[in-house]
């Protein structure tokens, strides 16, 4: 392995482990609902023809487009943001995607992406879930729900899992945030939460606000809102508000 390859290879590992909340979100989503993790895209965009006959690219999860094969690459109506670079670009169209020599390929998150991570780690399972990473791409209305259970057993199969569904409302000059309280439990389950934030705005708030609180405990750098929200009770609704 030449030491390009293995740079790429590092990265890639490093990411997966990173993105494991998302992915294992999706894969106990999909044992409940069906819906698989990498998802052909007339699976995800039904009513857009021109997305019928494509192989050269997948949803993975709800919020990221990978492109394999090929830098062209088709977007969807709405908004999408490369992930490599951070480039906004419309969709709806065609484009010949930037991807950087290390990379395997173009990866884009669709406008309103809510995407969990945890710190890098060496293998899964190294660190306990209790803190995690959460990054947010607010567009208008949208929302993502994360599934767990304890990781190691099939006690999901009998209902031992939980959900947290989080709301981001974006009205332009204010965006709501909200922690709805945990649905359902499972052995092992984490009784509070630290949260890291980044919140994507184009623009540095004026105020931001906890349950109705304002608090200065807060940094705006590279374009995002650096937030950490610790949630002592994950049964009770938390509402971050960011003012403009």
């Amino acid at each position: 392995m030449n030491p390009k390859e293995k740079e790429t290879f590092r990265f890639y590992a490093t990411l997966r482990n990173s993105l494991h909340p998302y992915i294992y979100s999706a894969a106990l989503q999909g044992s409940q609902s069906g819906m698989p993790i990498l998802r052909a895209m007339p699976l995800v965009f039904p009513d857009d023809r021109t997305v019928d006959n494509i192989t050269n690219q997948f949803m993975f999860g709800d919020h990221l487009l990978v492109g394999v094969n090929s830098d062209s690459l088709y977007l969807p109506k709405g908004k999408w943001i490369n992930y490599w670079t951070g480039e906004t670009v419309k969709g709806n169209k065609t484009i010949l995607a930037t991807v950087p020599e290390t990379r395997g390929g173009s990866l884009f998150i669709r406008e309103g992406a809510i995407i969990p991570y945890q710190k890098p780690t060496q293998f899964i399972g190294e660190n306990a879930l209790d803190t995690i990473e959460l990054r947010i791409y607010p567009c208008q209305s949208s929302s993502y729900t994360l599934w767990e259970d304890d990781g190691i057993t099939f006690a999901y199969e009998k209902g031992d899992f939980s959900k947290t569904k989080i709301d981001c409302a974006d009205a332009g000059q204010n965006t709501e945030i909200i922690f709805n309280p945990i649905e359902g439990q499972y052995e092992g389950m984490p009784k509070e939460r630290t949260w890291e934030l980044e919140i994507f705005s184009d623009t540095r708030p004026v105020h931001l606000l906890v349950n109705g609180t304002q608090t200065d405990d807060w940094k705006y750098e590279k374009g995002a809102v650096q937030f950490t929200l610790f949630q002592k009770d994950l049964n009770k609704k938390q509402i971050i508000e960011i003012q403009k």
